[in-house]
């Protein structure tokens, strides 16, 4: 592997001063798509009674956000080559705020589906295009420590949907969640427009047309190093958000809490996040990447453990330390992934969070599967060993990849 200064562009270089205008315009938009994604999670056993089914049924208004999200991607990455990221990001802005009144005003569950599953289109052209564009204009050796300020603004939003979910299901009703969504979906439109219409610079439109498109992806595709990473992409998407998905239905049926208290302790992942985008830069330069993905397998397995504790205040660590385990094998996979290819990131991007959400989309319907035949502890201890694996697998092909 070439050193970080060697994976630095040119146009990374000269323009690694981002306006911390358009950046938090950047992190609201996160922020949005992310609490957008986790607003369901502690709705699942609501919207069963509501509805009246099983939560195997309801169960799809995660895994169809999730499908749309990878499937999406096939269309964001020549989209954005061609018409620029940061246009992108504004359009499905708007197509997000559509979605989430659609899902406020949804007569049925099978309505309230179809507006996730176009919730989850919407959305998937907001990180990925985000990390291309971060990658673009960032060099390589200050990236991870950027992606992990802008991975804050999306671990929080993460935290607060899963957060206000619950409390706002049991203070006034399910629906009220998706006007919340569309407020800051809207919020972050209006402020993206305003920085971009003041950073004109930061918003040049590419010339790639589609066959350039397959061309690069074929390239992409035929790449060994690529391929590992879209593997474990997708396998790490399958077993942490189906554990994650499942966590606050396993702490109401196992422990008796209320579906905002469920909500409010799974944030806790959140935290984790947070831990690690503050001590980020200092974990990689004293463990290294392989180093750092061996940690995070290894701090997921323990805190799944714990969360199947018989006594619920165990719950409270097992969700800090699953997050900050994911964080430091994600981080070390998304910053790799943004530098597949250089020269067509948005393409590379764009296939890799196709398989991470794909991977997520199999794995919460194979998990409502398990749950619905079984419980929820062999889908926590399964994805615990699976994710250790992983862990140490990832940290194997990294040094080979390094040539350690």
């Amino acid at each position: 592997m070439s050193s970080a200064s060697a994976r630095s562009t040119p146009a990374a270089t000269a323009s690694s001063q981002i306006p911390p205008g358009l950046f938090l315009a950047l992190m609201l938009s996160g922020y949005a798509s992310m609490a957008s994604m986790r607003i369901c999670d502690t709705l699942l056993g609501p919207l069963a009674r509501e509805f009246d089914t099983s939560t195997a049924q309801t169960a799809a208004v995660v895994s169809g956000f999730a499908i749309a999200y990878g499937l999406m991607q096939l269309i964001y990455g020549p989209a954005a080559e061609r018409w620029g990221k940061l246009r992108m990001i504004l359009l499905v802005l708007v197509g997000c705020m559509i979605s989430a009144i659609w899902g406020a005003l949804a007569p049925s569950l099978e309505s309230l589906i179809a507006s996730r599953f176009m919730a989850g289109g919407m959305a998937a052209g907001i990180i990925p295009l985000t990390l291309a564009w971060v990658g673009d204009n960032t060099p390589y050796e200050q990236r991870q420590a950027t992606l992990a300020q802008l991975l804050g603004a999306t671990i929080i939003g993460m935290m607060t949907g899963q957060w206000i979910g619950g409390i706002v299901s049991e203070t006034w009703h399910w629906r009220v969640n998706f006007v919340i969504i569309a407020v800051l979906f809207a919020a972050a439109a209006l402020l993206l427009a305003h920085n971009l219409r003041r950073q004109p610079r930061f918003q040049p439109a590419g010339q790639a047309r589609m066959r350039d498109y397959i061309t690069g992806a074929r390239t992409i595709l035929s790449s060994r190093w690529a391929q590992i990473l879209f593997i474990v992409a997708f396998l790490e998407g399958a077993m942490v958000f189906s554990a994650l998905a499942f966590m606050p239905l396993h702490l109401q049926t196992y422990h008796g809490i209320s579906v905002s208290a469920s909500g409010a302790m799974v944030t806790l992942y959140g935290v984790g996040g947070l831990i690690y985008s503050r001590t980020a830069r200092q974990l990689l330069r004293r463990l290294g990447e392989p180093g750092l993905a061996r940690l995070g397998g290894a701090i997921m397995l323990i805190g799944l453990a714990m969360a199947l504790a018989p006594r619920w205040p165990w719950a409270l660590p097992a969700c800090a330390l699953f997050g900050l385990g994911f964080y430091c094998l994600h981080g070390t996979l998304q910053a790799n992934a943004t530098q597949i290819s250089e020269h067509q990131r948005a393409i590379a991007v764009s296939l890799y969070a196709s398989l991470l959400f794909l991977g997520q989309s199999f794995g919460v319907a194979l998990g409502a599967e398990l749950v619905n035949a079984t419980s929820t502890l062999p889908l926590m201890a399964g994805c615990g060993a699976g994710l250790v694996v992983l862990g140490w697998a990832f940290a194997r092909s990294l040094r080979r990849h390094a040539g350690l």
